[in-house]
């Protein structure tokens, strides 16, 4: 499995109550990139959060999804420094 695979794995399976209390209930991530970069000696992820209601579900939008997305990081066990891009995105 890929890293950014498993990554949202963990975030959609196991930190789903976290969503959901914070971005409302049926929210869920995607990642789509999730790269090395090399002069900043970091890992990059970009993290789409998906919602429902765009106007409840942003109150914890940003801080909060960076919170389960760093949660995530620590169990695949991931020591190294990690820049997250995020955005949203209204499911149907």
């Amino acid at each position: 499995m890929k890293k950014n695979e498993l990554l949202e794995d963990i975030i959609n399976s196991s930190l789903c109550g976290q969503l959901d209390l914070m971005f409302g209930d049926g929210s869920y991530v995607k990642v789509g990139h999730l790269g090395y970069v090399q002069s900043k000696k970091k890992y990059i992820v970009h993290v789409k959060l998906h919602i429902t209601d765009i106007e409840d579900g942003m109150t914890f939008y940003p801080d909060g999804l960076e919170t389960v997305v760093r949660l995530a990081w620590k169990v695949i066990g991931r020591k190294q420094p990690l820049m997250i891009l995020p955005s949203v995105d209204i499911k149907d």
